[in-house]
């Protein structure tokens, strides 16, 4: 059995660090890699799981309490089973120069300062998991190739023909068993330069010795054709073999000499038979001798059947004289799927029923130089299985054999269906394709990813030098609107790869309803409006009068549309023509966005929707993307049961992006706006008493700082014990508490307050970077009355003051 068709073992990432929220961050980026994760939360507890399990690779916090990563690499190193295991080092010292250089000299393959870009770290472990999985198969082929090897070292001893051979300086380097019996050599090892010691070679009258120059091995490694009848073996005890040699010499594929082989077939019972045969009563005891070596012939036979059995191999025989095919073991017929009653064919006729036209050629072709060369006979090719009609993988190899005369007698030799083991090489270079084109996308990605997180944060920088040179000035508000604008953008640009994370794990809820398709419509045409403004679009929009109602999630079918038009505004021409519209056709709704823009090749048609794809690359647009927001359409509409495709005519002649959605069930649904409506920023009735809680300071004082701007009073602490103590010695009216606090986190925090009397009624918002719906659902938990991720719109957050500061 193939061991590479096992299935392997899984592959483990060990995760080490003492805060339970980094540890749970990480198995939240490294679950979708097919890995087991497993946790440690000190360097002791890493060291005991790395005596019990192998890993691919390990994530190591430096700072740690009672052993820091440093000390738990330096140990892990001195494990042999862990000295070559990669080690990526995380910390969140942004002075950890000292710290990165001694990592390196521990064999770290990287080294990372928080807060870790997810899939930066995602792709680099990704890559040491791919490569820890290639090693586990590569061990189990090679496994595989030395059992093989094992197998036929073994059958070389069951047969009963010798084998001996030499090295390209005639130093004899193989006699197998049966050549150690014709010799007489003894049972225990010698060395081979005392093999020629135990014998004598004689010529066929069994008296005269052989010179040198006509031993069989050396006339082979002179270069010779060797067929040699009737060579006589006596042994130093006086037993004597006669026996017919054949052999030939030895060259590697550069046509260097490797040394020579010779083959020798024990012909004494032979003789010893013809001779019974002429003299039956003188030489009655010469004919029971004759009778025991025939038995030791068919024990020969039958155990090379049962050594062919066991390695699923067939054995066939063309006796080319009269062109006849017969096939000597079951296995062959199973391998052809014939009947083992079939009758032997000829040589066409098997060319002709067996043999796939596409190989028939290079089947003949090796056929004819073992027929004029004697070269060994060998073919990898596709045959059909004549019961199935389907096409397998066949391995052949053979000998020839000659006649007295010197013409081909026969060919003698194996097959085995290789077919799986064609397909799993088939699957190691996809694989190693695949893996490649991955590299090749992320390393585009990432690229891209920077380009766009840059591209932003020049005119955001630009616009505060504005603020400081001119503040006050018509400069300054527009400033201000620019900056406000790249905000957003950034947070567009993150909220989209957040999505697209949550879609893989599975972890979007739709919060259905009956949305109106012209709602919809309005709310993205909306969204897009300053893209459609600054590139002078002229938008046309088709909806039937009827109104259109779909069963579905207000907010992320408004994402779909509004990306399909930014998508359609972004590789349109300045003053092009973008149209919007709307048909019911039978069960469904066929909504269309078509542009004039740069259009798309047919090549590109079935790869448009693909993670990171983009039509040309970023730096040829002004306005490029991460290549993700098709991507999110085609998901969001699946999961509404629905279907997205693209078509365009050729480059320059614009796209159409056709989204069919299913028609709402009007029963037991309750109606929504269809659309998504904007905050209003209400005023709020009176100042409040607010605490703002971040170990981030420059984003504590300056949420305190836009708070005091409009009217309210506020106080800053930038850890849990530092909020706990201000909130308790003057209880605020409001508190917004970021989740990610060192030692002591917000959900800790949050359920303290909580607890404390006094602290019932006053409006907890978490403030934070995580917003996944398990985020959500953590802090609704610990007693928080609102979530808001960061950059957390203003509107938004006078909208939960409001609703503590009314009159």
């Amino acid at each position: 059995m193939d061991p590479r068709n096992d299935t392997l073992p899984p592959v483990h990432i060990l995760l080490v660090d003492d805060n339970p929220a980094n540890l749970l961050v990480l198995e939240e980026v490294l679950g979708g890699l097919g890995a087991e994760l497993v946790r440690a939360t000190s360097g002791e507890e890493a060291l005991k799981r790395v005596l019990e399990t192998d890993f691919a690779v390990i994530v190591l916090d430096v700072q740690m309490p009672t052993m820091g990563g440093l000390e738990t690499a330096r140990l892990l190193r001195s494990y042999s089973r862990t000295r070559g295991t990669a080690i990526i080092f995380v910390t969140a010292d942004p002075d950890a120069d000292e710290s990165i250089a001694e990592a390196y000299q521990l064999g770290a393959v990287d080294f990372l300062t928080k807060p870790i870009s997810p899939p930066a770290l995602k792709s680099k472990v990704a890559v040491f998991v791919e490569l820890h999985r290639h090693r586990v198969s590569l061990r189990a082929a090679q496994l595989h190739a030395l059992q093989e090897r094992t197998f036929l070292a073994a059958v070389l001893e069951a047969i009963e023909d010798g084998i001996v051979a030499c090295d390209a300086e005639g130093k004899l380097t193989l006699f197998n068993r049966a050549t150690r019996d014709m010799h007489g050599l003894p049972e225990e090892p010698i060395p081979p330069e005392e093999w020629a010691n135990h014998y004598h070679l004689f010529g066929p009258d069994g008296r005269t010795p052989l010179a040198k120059d006509q031993i069989p091995l050396f006339r082979a490694l002179s270069g010779e054709h060797v067929r040699q009848a009737g060579m006589v073996i006596q042994s130093k005890e006086g037993v004597s073999r006669t026996l017919q040699a054949s052999g030939r010499p030895l060259y590697d594929e550069a046509g260097n000499k490797l040394g020579a082989v010779v083959s020798m077939h024990d012909v004494t019972a032979v003789r010893e038979a013809a001779a019974a045969r002429e003299d039956t009563a003188r030489e009655q005891g010469r004919r029971e001798a004759a009778e025991a070596t025939a038995e030791r012939l068919r024990g020969s036979e039958e155990r090379l059947r049962l050594a062919t059995e066991a390695a699923e191999l067939g054995v066939w025989t063309w006796r080319v004289r009269d062109d006849l095919v017969t096939w000597e073991t079951a296995r062959i017929f199973e391998i052809f799927g014939v009947s083992r009653t079939a009758k032997p064919i000829n040589a066409r006729r098997f060319m002709e029923e067996f043999v796939h036209p596409d190989d028939a050629v290079a089947f003949n072709a090796a056929v004819q130089r073992t027929l004029e060369s004697d070269e060994r006979f060998y073919f990898q090719g596709r045959f059909f299985k004549q019961d199935t009609g389907e096409v397998r993988w066949v391995e052949f190899t053979g000998r020839l054999q000659r006649a007295a005369d010197g013409s081909p007698d026969r060919v003698l030799g194996t097959i085995a269906d290789i077919t799986e083991r064609r397909r799993a090489e088939e699957d190691m270079r996809r694989l190693a394709t695949e893996l490649a084109e991955m590299d090749r996308r992320k390393s585009e990605f990432l690229a891209t990813l920077a380009h766009e997180l840059r591209n932003p944060l020049a005119p955001i920088r630009n616009g505060l030098e504005v603020l400081k040179l001119a503040p006050g000035s018509a400069a300054a508000h527009k400033a201000r609107e620019m900056m406000e604008r790249q905000l957003r953008h950034m947070v567009h640009l993150v909220d989209d790869l957040l999505d697209v994370a949550r879609i893989s794990n599975g972890k979007i809820t739709l919060k259905r309803e009956v949305v109106d398709v012209a709602a919809l419509v309005a709310s993205a045409v909306e969204a897009n409006a300053p893209v459609l403004e600054r590139g002078r679009h002229r938008l046309s929009i088709d909806l039937p009068p009827t109104p259109i109602r779909l069963e579905g999630d207000a907010m992320r079918l408004s994402q779909v549309l509004g990306n399909l038009i930014g998508n359609a505004a972004k590789y349109t021409p300045e003053a092009g023509h973008i149209e919007v519209s709307a048909r019911v056709r039978g069960g469904e709704v066929e909504i269309r966005v078509a542009d004039d823009g740069i259009g798309l090749a047919p090549g590109a048609l079935p790869m448009v929707f693909d993670m990171f794809t983009q039509v040309e690359p970023a730096i040829d647009r002004a306005q490029g993307g991460l290549g993700i927001g098709l991507s999110l359409v085609r998901a969001l509409v699946e999961l509404h049961g629905g279907t997205a495709e693209a078509a365009s005519a050729g480059p320059g002649k614009g796209s159409t992006f056709t989204v069919r959605l299913p028609l709402a069930r009007e029963a037991g649904m309750h109606p929504g706006d269809g659309g998504v409506t904007p905050v209003r920023k209400p005023a709020a009735a009176r100042s409040l008493d607010i605490l703002v809680v971040d170990d981030n300071v420059d984003a504590a004082e300056s949420l305190a700082e836009l708070l005091r701007m409009v009217g309210h009073g506020t106080r800053v602490a930038h850890d849990g014990p530092q909020a706990l103590e201000s909130a308790r010695g003057a209880p605020p009216e409001a508190i917004f508490l970021d989740i990610g606090l060192p030692g002591m986190d917000g959900y800790q925090v949050a359920r303290e307050l909580r607890s404390t009397p006094g602290m019932e009624r006053v409006l907890l918002v978490a403030l934070t970077g995580w917003g996944a719906e398990e985020d959500r659902a953590r802090s609704a938990a610990a007693g928080f009355d609102a979530h808001l991720t960061k950059p957390a719109e203003p509107g938004e957050i006078q909208r939960l003051l409001a609703r503590c500061a009314g009159p």
